[in-house]
């Protein structure tokens, strides 16, 4: 048994990253002529496009490919089943309803990523709204404890008896304390490159646990994970965003 608490240990890839010589998933040149994806966010929190128009941005120079949810093909639906979460399908662009603000109502692929980002602002979206909920404190009356985290860890744990301590205890401190919302930024931002390779598909992308990766994409295109290959040398941070 080797014990590190305590101890300083070197990050091997450290020097690649600081260096800029780390090749993240964007940075991998795997063809002459690639094409390069937009994806066109919500702005709404919850609700339902009414009307998206494409015919602008169809038009546009050096686009191949507008896609919505009226031309999206067949994904595989998430089975609950499956413990992991990020193991399972995850189809987008799969009809109107809008979940949450930023979901992708569009993609756009296109010769350049200038081209692909410029048809995007093109595509025309028109929502029906509805009532959300933004705010956790104000919205603390419809909280409640599931019944397991992530399918199969007990919610609540309990060890010992903290309110007969604490009544006992010499020096009590019971204060409230709130702290606002954050957001991570990693260095590496989102992104994937894929390639086909005739039925098999090789995705540079960033992630932290491979098989699950492998297992996401293997059932969204219901084709088998034996085609799938995953390449992620590096993650250019994670903070709860990159599974």
């Amino acid at each position: 048994m080797v014990t590190v608490i305590g101890q300083g240990l070197n990050r091997v890839d450290g020097p690649s990253k600081v260096s800029g010589r780390a090749r993240y998933a964007y940075e991998q040149w795997v063809a002459d002529q690639p094409l390069y994806g937009a994806i066109v966010s919500a702005t709404i929190g919850t609700g339902r496009i009414t009307r998206i128009d494409t015919t602008r941005a169809e038009r546009s120079p050096g686009v191949r490919l507008v896609m919505t949810h009226h031309n999206t093909p067949a994904q595989g639906t998430p089975d609950a089943s499956i413990p992991i979460p990020y193991a399972r399908a995850y189809p987008v662009l799969s009809g109107p309803d809008v979940h949450h603000y930023g979901e992708p109502v569009a993609l756009v692929v296109a010769e350049t990523f200038e081209q692909a980002q410029a048809a995007a602002h093109l595509i025309d979206v028109d929502y029906a709204a509805e009532p959300g909920r933004y705010d956790f404190t104000a919205s603390q009356e419809y909280a409640y404890a599931p019944e397991t985290v992530k399918g199969r860890w007990p919610t609540d744990t309990e060890v010992g008896n903290f309110d007969s301590a604490f009544e006992t205890s010499a020096v009590r401190v019971d204060e409230r304390y709130t702290t606002p919302y954050e957001f991570s930024q990693p260095m590496e931002p989102q992104a994937a490159v894929a390639v086909w390779h005739g039925e098999d598909l090789t995705a540079y992308v960033s992630c932290q646990t491979v098989a699950s990766a492998r297992a996401a994409i293997a059932n969204t295109l219901r084709i088998g994970a034996q085609r799938i290959h995953i390449a992620t040398p590096y993650v250019g941070g994670g903070f709860g965003s990159k599974p």
